[in-house]
């Protein structure tokens, strides 16, 4: 495809066509992002899950004094 072609009906819809692009790219990453925290897969939710798992399974330490 030649440069020109992509100018053919004028910049703006050129860049009409490049901010359509960056937004849908920008809103699909939101809602995987919004899936993924929801749905407790994403890496933040699945340590906070595991430091919670071990911190009550584990028994208390006594402390003698």
């Amino acid at each position: 495809m030649c440069i020109r072609d992509r100018f053919a009906n004028g910049s703006g819809d050129f860049f009409a066509q490049v901010w359509l692009y960056a937004g849908c790219a920008i809103a699909g990453t939101l809602i995987g992002y919004w899936i993924a925290v929801t749905l407790a897969k994403d890496f933040r939710s699945r340590s906070l899950q595991a430091y919670s798992r071990a911190k009550t399974t584990r028994p208390r330490r006594v402390v003698r004094r």
